[in-house]
Protein backbone atom coordinates (compact mmCIF):
# COMPACT_ATOMS: atom_id res chain seq x y z
CA UNK A 1 0.00 0.00 0.00
CA UNK A 2 2.82 2.46 0.75
CA UNK A 3 3.24 3.00 -3.42
CA UNK A 4 -0.55 3.43 -3.84
CA UNK A 5 -3.36 5.70 -2.47
CA UNK A 6 -7.31 6.12 -2.42
CA UNK A 7 -9.06 7.47 -5.24
CA UNK A 8 -11.32 10.55 -4.08
CA UNK A 9 -14.78 11.39 -4.46
CA UNK A 10 -14.24 13.79 -7.48
CA UNK A 11 -11.91 11.31 -9.98
CA UNK A 12 -14.48 8.90 -9.49
CA UNK A 13 -17.51 11.31 -10.44
CA UNK A 14 -15.50 11.91 -13.64
CA UNK A 15 -15.10 8.67 -14.25
CA UNK A 16 -18.82 7.47 -13.78
CA UNK A 17 -19.43 10.40 -15.75
CA UNK A 18 -17.09 8.53 -18.64
CA UNK A 19 -18.41 5.16 -18.12
CA UNK A 20 -22.16 6.54 -18.42
CA UNK A 21 -21.60 8.09 -21.72
CA UNK A 22 -19.76 4.88 -22.93
CA UNK A 23 -22.99 2.81 -21.58
CA UNK A 24 -25.50 5.09 -23.80
CA UNK A 25 -22.72 5.35 -26.60
CA UNK A 26 -23.72 1.14 -26.26
CA UNK A 27 -27.32 1.05 -25.10
CA UNK A 28 -29.47 3.82 -27.21
CA UNK A 29 -27.74 2.55 -30.69
CA UNK A 30 -29.68 -0.81 -29.65
CA UNK A 31 -33.01 0.91 -28.53
CA UNK A 32 -33.39 2.47 -32.00
CA UNK A 33 -31.91 -1.06 -34.16
CA UNK A 34 -35.05 -2.38 -32.06
CA UNK A 35 -37.42 0.30 -31.91
CA UNK A 36 -36.44 2.96 -34.74
CA UNK A 37 -37.33 6.44 -33.91
CA UNK A 38 -40.06 5.50 -30.91
CA UNK A 39 -36.63 4.54 -29.18
CA UNK A 40 -36.73 7.20 -26.54
CA UNK A 41 -39.91 6.32 -25.32
CA UNK A 42 -39.20 2.63 -25.70
CA UNK A 43 -35.75 3.47 -23.28
CA UNK A 44 -37.43 5.22 -20.47
CA UNK A 45 -40.03 2.60 -20.19
CA UNK A 46 -40.01 -0.78 -17.70
CA UNK A 47 -41.05 -3.50 -19.97
CA UNK A 48 -39.24 -6.55 -20.09
CA UNK A 49 -36.78 -5.91 -23.43
CA UNK A 50 -35.78 -2.49 -22.01
CA UNK A 51 -35.30 -3.58 -18.68
CA UNK A 52 -32.61 -6.39 -20.29
CA UNK A 53 -31.24 -3.30 -22.00
CA UNK A 54 -30.98 -0.95 -19.27
CA UNK A 55 -30.06 -2.90 -16.72
CA UNK A 56 -29.10 -6.09 -17.01
CA UNK A 57 -26.57 -5.68 -20.33
CA UNK A 58 -24.77 -2.98 -18.41
CA UNK A 59 -24.72 -5.30 -15.34
CA UNK A 60 -22.89 -7.96 -17.20
CA UNK A 61 -20.78 -5.81 -18.83
CA UNK A 62 -19.67 -3.98 -16.05
CA UNK A 63 -18.46 -7.49 -14.54
CA UNK A 64 -16.81 -8.33 -17.53
CA UNK A 65 -14.80 -5.82 -17.38
CA UNK A 66 -14.08 -6.13 -13.51
CA UNK A 67 -13.63 -9.41 -14.07
CA UNK A 68 -10.39 -9.21 -16.66
CA UNK A 69 -9.09 -5.37 -15.68
CA UNK A 70 -10.38 -4.12 -12.31
CA UNK A 71 -11.73 -1.53 -13.82
CA UNK A 72 -14.11 0.42 -15.94
CA UNK A 73 -13.15 2.76 -19.11
CA UNK A 74 -13.80 5.59 -16.66
CA UNK A 75 -11.27 4.42 -13.84
CA UNK A 76 -8.61 3.07 -16.44
CA UNK A 77 -8.94 7.05 -17.61
CA UNK A 78 -7.88 7.85 -14.03
CA UNK A 79 -5.28 5.03 -13.78
CA UNK A 80 -7.08 3.60 -10.39
CA UNK A 81 -8.55 -0.13 -10.02
CA UNK A 82 -10.95 -1.82 -7.69
CA UNK A 83 -8.55 -3.98 -5.47
CA UNK A 84 -9.08 -6.25 -1.90
CA UNK A 85 -10.12 -3.54 0.97
CA UNK A 86 -7.92 -6.13 3.18
CA UNK A 87 -5.29 -7.67 0.95
CA UNK A 88 -4.99 -4.94 -1.96
CA UNK A 89 -5.17 -7.95 -4.06
CA UNK A 90 -7.82 -8.75 -6.77
CA UNK A 91 -11.21 -8.82 -5.91
CA UNK A 92 -13.01 -12.26 -5.53
CA UNK A 93 -15.97 -13.12 -8.33
CA UNK A 94 -18.12 -12.96 -5.58
CA UNK A 95 -16.97 -9.26 -4.59
CA UNK A 96 -17.80 -7.82 -7.76
CA UNK A 97 -21.19 -9.18 -7.77
CA UNK A 98 -22.35 -7.55 -4.97
CA UNK A 99 -20.36 -4.26 -5.52
CA UNK A 100 -22.26 -4.24 -8.60
CA UNK A 101 -25.76 -5.02 -6.58
CA UNK A 102 -24.78 -2.89 -3.77
CA UNK A 103 -24.63 0.15 -6.78
CA UNK A 104 -28.75 0.34 -5.88
CA UNK A 105 -28.10 0.72 -2.33
CA UNK A 106 -25.76 3.60 -3.08
CA UNK A 107 -28.33 5.18 -5.32
CA UNK A 108 -31.59 4.96 -3.58
CA UNK A 109 -31.00 7.30 -0.35
CA UNK A 110 -30.25 10.43 -2.92
CA UNK A 111 -27.19 8.52 -3.98
CA UNK A 112 -25.94 9.55 -0.58
CA UNK A 113 -23.82 6.07 -0.83
CA UNK A 114 -21.85 7.86 -3.69
CA UNK A 115 -21.16 10.90 -1.27
CA UNK A 116 -20.04 8.99 1.18
CA UNK A 117 -16.81 8.18 -0.89
CA UNK A 118 -16.22 12.22 -0.05
CA UNK A 119 -15.05 11.54 3.72
CA UNK A 120 -14.83 8.27 4.26
CA UNK A 121 -11.47 7.23 5.34
CA UNK A 122 -10.35 4.70 2.79
CA UNK A 123 -12.89 6.95 -0.02
CA UNK A 124 -15.53 3.80 0.45
CA UNK A 125 -18.49 3.92 -1.13
CA UNK A 126 -21.38 1.79 -0.07
CA UNK A 127 -21.11 -0.49 -2.76
CA UNK A 128 -17.74 -0.73 -1.40
CA UNK A 129 -18.25 -1.74 2.12
CA UNK A 130 -20.70 -3.80 0.97
CA UNK A 131 -17.97 -5.98 -1.05
CA UNK A 132 -14.63 -4.87 1.31
CA UNK A 133 -12.98 -3.32 -1.65
CA UNK A 134 -11.36 0.17 -1.85
CA UNK A 135 -10.58 2.02 -5.29
CA UNK A 136 -6.52 2.51 -5.51
CA UNK A 137 -4.32 4.47 -7.74
CA UNK A 138 -0.29 4.87 -7.68
CA UNK A 139 0.64 7.61 -5.71
CA UNK A 140 1.36 10.70 -7.06
CA UNK A 141 2.87 14.08 -5.51
CA UNK A 142 0.38 16.39 -4.13
CA UNK A 143 0.95 19.81 -5.77
CA UNK A 144 -0.94 23.16 -4.47
CA UNK A 145 -4.74 23.46 -5.72
CA UNK A 146 -4.36 25.70 -9.16
CA UNK A 147 -7.42 27.94 -9.98
CA UNK A 148 -8.17 25.58 -13.04
CA UNK A 149 -8.88 23.00 -9.91
CA UNK A 150 -11.11 25.01 -8.26
CA UNK A 151 -13.25 25.48 -11.62
CA UNK A 152 -12.74 22.00 -12.85
CA UNK A 153 -14.39 21.24 -8.52
CA UNK A 154 -16.90 23.94 -9.48
CA UNK A 155 -17.88 22.54 -12.68
CA UNK A 156 -18.10 18.97 -11.23
CA UNK A 157 -20.68 19.88 -8.31
CA UNK A 158 -22.87 21.79 -11.27
CA UNK A 159 -22.58 18.44 -13.69
CA UNK A 160 -23.58 16.39 -10.20
CA UNK A 161 -26.17 18.48 -9.13
CA UNK A 162 -27.80 18.81 -12.69
CA UNK A 163 -26.99 15.00 -13.16
CA UNK A 164 -29.13 14.52 -9.54
CA UNK A 165 -32.03 16.93 -10.63
CA UNK A 166 -32.40 14.56 -13.78
CA UNK A 167 -32.71 11.00 -12.47
CA UNK A 168 -34.65 12.56 -10.04
CA UNK A 169 -37.19 14.33 -12.33
CA UNK A 170 -37.03 10.99 -14.26
CA UNK A 171 -37.94 9.18 -11.16
CA UNK A 172 -41.24 11.12 -11.17
CA UNK A 173 -41.84 10.63 -14.36
CA UNK A 174 -41.58 6.91 -14.32
CA UNK A 175 -43.73 7.00 -10.73
CA UNK A 176 -46.58 9.18 -11.56
CA UNK A 177 -45.68 11.64 -9.09
CA UNK A 178 -45.37 14.50 -11.43
CA UNK A 179 -47.43 14.27 -14.76
CA UNK A 180 -45.40 14.14 -18.39
CA UNK A 181 -47.85 15.15 -20.70
CA UNK A 182 -49.10 12.00 -21.58
CA UNK A 183 -52.69 10.49 -21.56
CA UNK A 184 -53.27 8.68 -18.63
CA UNK A 185 -55.72 5.15 -18.47
CA UNK A 186 -57.80 5.17 -15.56
CA UNK A 187 -56.23 1.77 -14.52
CA UNK A 188 -53.01 3.39 -14.25
CA UNK A 189 -54.14 6.38 -11.84
CA UNK A 190 -52.87 5.84 -8.56
CA UNK A 191 -56.18 5.48 -6.02
CA UNK A 192 -55.41 8.63 -4.19
CA UNK A 193 -56.08 10.52 -7.33
CA UNK A 194 -59.32 9.32 -8.26
CA UNK A 195 -60.41 10.08 -4.64
CA UNK A 196 -59.00 13.10 -5.15
CA UNK A 197 -61.35 14.03 -8.32
CA UNK A 198 -64.39 12.44 -6.17
CA UNK A 199 -63.34 14.63 -3.32
CA UNK A 200 -63.58 17.97 -5.92
CA UNK A 201 -66.84 17.24 -7.06
CA UNK A 202 -65.74 16.31 -10.40
CA UNK A 203 -66.86 12.48 -10.54
CA UNK A 204 -69.29 10.72 -8.85
CA UNK A 205 -67.41 7.83 -8.31
CA UNK A 206 -64.17 6.40 -8.97
CA UNK A 207 -65.35 4.24 -11.96
CA UNK A 208 -66.35 7.34 -13.73
CA UNK A 209 -62.79 8.26 -14.79
CA UNK A 210 -61.98 6.62 -17.95
CA UNK A 211 -59.01 8.80 -19.23
CA UNK A 212 -57.27 11.45 -17.43
CA UNK A 213 -54.43 14.29 -18.77
CA UNK A 214 -52.90 16.59 -16.36
CA UNK A 215 -52.35 19.88 -17.16
CA UNK A 216 -49.70 21.13 -14.41
CA UNK A 217 -45.90 20.44 -14.17
CA UNK A 218 -45.69 19.62 -10.49
CA UNK A 219 -49.41 19.44 -9.51
CA UNK A 220 -50.57 16.39 -10.61
CA UNK A 221 -54.49 16.82 -10.12
CA UNK A 222 -54.72 20.78 -9.65
CA UNK A 223 -55.28 21.14 -13.25
CA UNK A 224 -56.38 18.92 -15.89
CA UNK A 225 -59.01 17.27 -18.16
CA UNK A 226 -61.05 14.17 -16.85
CA UNK A 227 -62.75 12.05 -19.67
CA UNK A 228 -65.63 9.62 -18.80
CA UNK A 229 -69.00 7.97 -20.78
CA UNK A 230 -70.77 11.18 -20.41
CA UNK A 231 -68.63 14.47 -20.14
CA UNK A 232 -65.37 15.90 -20.84
CA UNK A 233 -64.61 17.73 -17.34
CA UNK A 234 -61.83 20.47 -17.84
CA UNK A 235 -60.91 21.95 -14.03
CA UNK A 236 -57.99 24.60 -12.52
CA UNK A 237 -57.43 24.63 -8.75
CA UNK A 238 -56.51 28.11 -8.01
CA UNK A 239 -53.72 29.61 -5.07
CA UNK A 240 -56.54 29.77 -2.57
CA UNK A 241 -58.20 26.22 -3.30
CA UNK A 242 -60.70 27.22 -5.24
CA UNK A 243 -61.39 24.66 -7.93
CA UNK A 244 -62.73 26.15 -11.20
CA UNK A 245 -64.83 23.81 -13.59
CA UNK A 246 -65.94 23.70 -17.00
CA UNK A 247 -68.29 20.74 -17.83
CA UNK A 248 -69.15 19.62 -21.06
CA UNK A 249 -71.65 17.05 -21.03
CA UNK A 250 -71.35 14.94 -24.37
CA UNK A 251 -75.14 14.82 -25.19
CA UNK A 252 -74.72 18.73 -25.33
CA UNK A 253 -71.73 19.22 -27.85
CA UNK A 254 -72.71 19.65 -31.07
CA UNK A 255 -69.36 18.83 -32.68
CA UNK A 256 -66.81 17.02 -31.65
CA UNK A 257 -63.22 17.09 -33.20
CA UNK A 258 -59.75 15.08 -33.48
CA UNK A 259 -57.25 15.67 -35.21
CA UNK A 260 -53.86 13.96 -34.78
CA UNK A 261 -49.99 15.20 -36.02
CA UNK A 262 -47.14 13.07 -35.18
CA UNK A 263 -43.67 15.16 -35.37
CA UNK A 264 -39.96 13.84 -34.66
CA UNK A 265 -39.45 11.22 -32.48
CA UNK A 266 -42.76 10.07 -33.38
CA UNK A 267 -44.33 12.46 -30.68
CA UNK A 268 -47.83 12.92 -31.32
CA UNK A 269 -50.34 15.47 -30.60
CA UNK A 270 -54.16 15.71 -30.53
CA UNK A 271 -56.08 18.59 -30.93
CA UNK A 272 -59.66 18.62 -29.81
CA UNK A 273 -61.76 20.83 -30.53
CA UNK A 274 -65.59 20.85 -28.58
CA UNK A 275 -68.35 22.80 -30.73
CA UNK A 276 -72.13 24.04 -29.69
CA UNK A 277 -74.65 23.55 -31.21
CA UNK A 278 -74.50 26.91 -33.34
CA UNK A 279 -70.86 25.62 -34.92
CA UNK A 280 -69.36 27.84 -32.21
CA UNK A 281 -66.00 26.57 -30.64
CA UNK A 282 -66.42 25.96 -26.99
CA UNK A 283 -63.60 24.58 -25.75
CA UNK A 284 -59.76 23.56 -27.25
CA UNK A 285 -56.77 21.69 -26.10
CA UNK A 286 -53.85 19.23 -27.10
CA UNK A 287 -53.46 15.72 -25.82
CA UNK A 288 -50.24 13.76 -25.73
CA UNK A 289 -50.24 10.07 -25.99
CA UNK A 290 -47.34 8.68 -25.86
CA UNK A 291 -48.60 5.05 -26.77
CA UNK A 292 -49.50 4.49 -30.39
CA UNK A 293 -52.15 2.34 -29.54
CA UNK A 294 -53.74 4.06 -26.73
CA UNK A 295 -53.99 6.88 -28.70
CA UNK A 296 -56.32 5.18 -31.43
CA UNK A 297 -58.13 3.50 -28.84
CA UNK A 298 -58.97 6.92 -27.02
CA UNK A 299 -59.74 8.88 -29.96
CA UNK A 300 -62.53 5.60 -31.37
CA UNK A 301 -64.21 5.67 -27.54
CA UNK A 302 -64.51 8.95 -27.21
CA UNK A 303 -66.07 9.39 -30.73
CA UNK A 304 -68.24 6.71 -30.30
CA UNK A 305 -69.24 7.73 -26.51
CA UNK A 306 -70.14 10.94 -28.26
CA UNK A 307 -72.29 9.34 -30.57
CA UNK A 308 -74.30 7.47 -28.55
CA UNK A 309 -75.06 10.18 -25.90
CA UNK A 310 -76.63 11.98 -28.91
CA UNK A 311 -78.92 9.70 -30.13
Amino acid sequence: MEDLQYVGFWPRFWAVMVDTLILMMIIYPIFYLIYGDDFVQQASGFTLQSTLINYVLPFFLILILWHYKSATPGKMIINSTIVDARTYDKPSTKQFVIRNLGYIVSLIPFGLGYFWAAWDKQKQTWHDKMANTVVVQPKKEKKPASPGSYLAIGMGVFALGAFGILVIIGTMLQTGMMPDGDLYDAEKLSQSVKETFVEKGLVSSEDSVKYYQPDATFSFTKKGTLFTKKSIIYFETQGNDETLVWNFPLRQIGKLELQSQKYALNIEIITLSIYNEQGEIDFAMGLTPRDANKSLRFQKELLSWWESARK
